[in-house]
């Protein structure tokens, strides 16, 4: 594939080369990004005949503002935006693709059942984890500002890293949650936490469980394994 930039809109169009056989938009590795820190791009239009965004190639980036993605594009890698934080309209999937579907913005599978990234419009400030999201991805909240998340979902599975860095002001997790990885990591304000019954496992080292803050952790008395 290849790009153009277009420095007066900040629109970044990654297209597929004439002579490409894939459509594969991909860097060599983590911090190999041409984008990588920059907080010049606000749009993105990943042209029709790219199939596949990889690892990194939105790493650490500020400021992206919408995201057009065309009916080709199949695959999405979930460390695409690593450690970027997007604003403002979010993903715009056509509605022929196959394998995702936006919603608020927000980047989801087509059956909406995973969350892959999640997109802070300007005026949000609360967020609640759609019911019918079984799985959300590493990476999906990143340096997010939100006064409330709500954790919700039966049988609800939240990836190790996905809610890394950021701040949170008050973190609910409901019924129906069974399972938070490793390294959950924000900042919060929270003084009390309730673990719901259905929770099996919460990961080690979630560093918002170490705030000073803390000062009440309220466990249901049939949870099934929490550490």
């Amino acid at each position: 594939t290849g790009y153009t930039f277009d420095e007066s809109t900040g629109t970044l169009t990654i297209y597929k080369k004439e002579d490409a056989e894939d459509g594969y938009a991909e860097v060599e590795g983590y911090g190999k990004s041409p984008f990588y820190g920059t907080t010049k791009i606000h749009h993105v239009v990943i042209g029709d005949g790219v199939k596949q965004i990889g690892a990194f190639v939105f790493q650490n980036t500020t400021g992206i503002e919408d995201i057009k993605i065309p009916a080709s594009c199949t695959s999405i890698h979930y460390r695409a935006f690593e450690e970027s934080f997007l604003c403002g309209d979010g993903f715009e999937v056509e509605e022929d693709n196959t394998e995702f579907l936006s919603k608020d913005g927000c980047l989801y599978n087509k059956e909406g059942t995973y969350l892959y990234h999640f997109v802070q419009s300007d005026s949000m400030t609360e967020f609640t984890i759609p019911e019918n999201v079984r799985y959300v991805l590493s990476m999906c909240f990143t340096s997010v500002k939100l006064d409330k998340l709500t954790i919700q979902g039966d049988n609800l599975e939240i990836a190790d890293y996905a809610i890394y860095g950021g701040s949170i002001k008050e973190a609910e997790i409901k019924e129906g949650v069974r399972y938070i990885g490793d390294y959950s990591s924000f900042d919060w304000d929270g003084t009390t936490l309730s673990l719901p019954s259905s929770l099996e496992y919460i990961g080690n080292q979630t560093i918002f469980l170490e705030s000073e803050k803390l000062t009440e952790i309220n466990v249901a008395e049939e949870i099934g394994r929490a550490h």
